[in-house]
């Protein structure tokens, strides 16, 4: 099969032991081998969506998205601290959940514009790894909301200041490596880089 890409059903057998009764169950799942031309090998999907909902074409593309989410709520948890809510008041904690979701959002929007401006022909773009820009937006959120409603004659100053701390800090240092969203869209390994 070397250079195409393939299923297979595997019937996975598992025992179930409900009120002390041994009982055997199988459950059907679908081995996708998806072809990578790129690194010349393939790339192995477990799955248990019917072939009607995930396409063998389709199947690195949803897992990638799949883990685009699971960083997504990484960073929520260990950047923004939605893992550790002060409050059982569920209005409290409704407030600090769109606080946290309204704070990525605006990140994100000034991560688009910061990047919109370090854009050159004669350079490459630095690379701003999400997580790493969250750490970044936490450690100057005064600042920001200084610079949003500060009186307008430290305004031009703080913007001055902020400016020269993003452009140092939230570039990744470590610019020669793959960010591991960019890993899990194109379904490339760290041993994969390193063999590369």
């Amino acid at each position: 099969m070397h250079g195409k890409t393939f299923e297979v059903e595997v019937d996975y057998v598992y025992r179930h032991i409900p009120e002390g009764e041994w009982l055997k169950r199988h459950l059907r799942l679908r081995l996708i081998a998806v072809w990578r031309q790129d690194i010349k090998q393939h790339r192995l999907y477990l799955t248990s969506a019917d072939p009607s909902q995930l396409k063998n074409d389709t199947a690195a593309a949803v897992y990638a998205l799949r883990w685009e989410i699971e960083l997504l709520f990484r960073e929520l948890k260990s950047q923004l601290k939605l893992d550790d809510m002060p409050s059982g008041n569920k209005a409290a904690t409704e407030c600090l959940l769109y606080a946290a979701l309204l704070t990525m959002a605006f990140g994100r929007q000034l991560l688009r514009a910061m990047q919109m401006r370090q854009h050159s022909k004669d350079k490459p773009a630095p690379t701003f790894p999400s997580e790493r820009w969250t750490i970044v937006m936490r450690s100057v959120a005064p600042q920001l909301l200084a610079l949003l409603l500060g009186p307008p004659h430290v305004r031009l100053a703080l913007e001055s200041r902020l400016w020269i701390v993003l452009q140092r800090e939230a570039p990744d240092p470590n610019r020669s490596r793959m960010l591991l969203l960019e890993r899990a869209q194109s379904g490339v390994l760290q041993h994969d880089l390193a063999a590369a």
